[in-house]
């Protein structure tokens, strides 16, 4: 029972110490990783600056930066706030080792003064040589052989105190050094998050200049977009139709597809990575959302079959899930477009320049299906990319991994 316990306090002991670990090990995580978001978000807004035209594609790459500024700074201070509670540990460790020293030099200062005082060459020889027998001048021998050991052990305990002292101070004055290099860090991040906001204060302006044009953009788009969206559907309805004439397919509803059992199994598979699906894409900011949004600069009601992905110029599509290309065609506005069935889901791929696939394919998860269209006069590069279950549209954020 007794070492049953002695094994829970020691847990507890460790518990604070595991913890204090993992949460240093899983900032650094998460702040390499805002890094690597906030340089990207740079190199996307370098390239549409190059246009030299303000776009609402610029406010979107800033609001994205800000956001994982806010999230590097409050990182920051999260990694300084752990400093300061490593600085209070070991300058505690520090002042236990300091008296733990002087203690020890004391003893051994004690016991030096006291076999001065007591003790020489010849009172040790005539202390053995006193003995009533050679069995007791024997045991004398060996306990003064045993003080003399002790004496050295005590000035080896001195000195390796003494050296562990030191690496405790040289270790407290390496933490205070990264201490103040994160304060550095914290105080650039702040003055690039204030720039960050002022930049997007100044484009936000200068956007609300250009309202009108601004709105038959919009306009034009949705117009594109709508379009986009009849062809999506007038495929869908016609894949659905071909598929019920198939033999060995289990027969449902208007809505879905028909299936053979290998298609349901692929479906199935589909389904069970909600959640989990790759992105179209290796890496790239989603620059408007699934479903319906209010633009504050144009009172404009906006609607979204999917999600437009914004990455940079060098970047390929890429299929989010095993699958056959069912349909690739051009249209207005969006390039070149792929449709991927995966059983009863269907992905779609739109704004591509160069196609690598063809109807009929079969595709892999992840396989490279295109290269991602930069338009030359925002100079944004963006991917937009849809998924259906049968003739129901769906929120794709829902279904790709975080």
């Amino acid at each position: 029972m007794k070492k049953e316990i002695l094994s829970i306090f020691v847990l507890l002991l460790l518990i604070p110490l595991c913890l204090s670990a993992q949460d240093k090990s899983a900032l650094e995580r998460n702040k390499k990783q805002l890094e690597a978001e906030i340089a990207f978000n740079k190199k996307l807004l370098k390239e549409s600056e190059k246009s030299q035209k303000s776009s609402a594609t610029q406010i979107v790459i800033l609001k994205n930066n800000i956001d994982k500024r806010e999230k590097l700074v409050n990182n920051l201070h999260y990694e300084i706030q752990n400093i300061d509670r490593s600085i209070q540990q070991k300058n505690g460790a520090i002042e236990k080792s300091q008296q733990e020293l002087t203690a020890l030099k004391d003893d051994y200062a004690k016991m030096i003064r006291f076999a001065r005082k007591n003790q020489s060459a010849y009172t040790s020889l005539a202390y053995v040589f006193a003995a009533d027998d050679f069995n007791q001048a024997f045991r004398r021998m060996k306990y003064l052989q045993q003080i003399s050991q002790f004496r050295r052990n005590q000035a080896e305990k001195i000195v390796n105190s003494q050296e562990n002292l030191k690496k405790q101070v040289a270790d407290l004055e390496s933490t205070k050094q990264k201490k103040q290099q994160k304060i550095e860090q914290l105080e650039l991040e702040q003055q690039q998050l204030a720039a960050d906001k002022t930049k997007m204060d100044a484009t936000l302006a200068k956007l609300r200049k250009e309202g009108d044009n601004l709105k038959k953009e919009i306009k034009k788009k949705q117009q594109e977009a709508a379009n986009l969206q009849k062809e999506i559907e007038r495929i869908i309805a016609e894949e659905i139709r071909k598929a019920a004439e198939k033999k060995d397919t289990k027969k449902t509803g208007k809505q879905q597809f028909a299936l053979t059992p290998a298609e349901q199994a692929l479906s199935n598979d589909f389904t069970a990575n909600k959640g989990k699906l790759p992105w179209p894409l290796e890496r790239g900011i989603i620059s408007q959302g699934f479903g319906k949004r209010h633009n504050p600069l144009t009172n404009i009601e906006e609607n979204n079959n999917g999600i437009d992905l914004l990455t940079d110029k060098t970047s390929e599509a890429q299929a989010v899930f095993s699958g056959v290309v069912t349909k690739v065609w051009q249209i207005r506005g969006f390039n070149n477009v792929v449709m991927i069935r995966h059983g009863e889901y269907i992905t779609v791929y739109s704004k591509l320049d160069a196609v690598y696939v063809k109807q009929g394919d079969t595709v892999k998860i992840k396989q490279k299906i295109g290269k991602i269209h930069t338009d030359v006069s925002t100079g944004q590069t963006e991917l937009h990319f849809e998924l259906w279950r049968g003739k129901v549209m769906q929120n794709p954020e829902t279904w790709l991994a975080r």
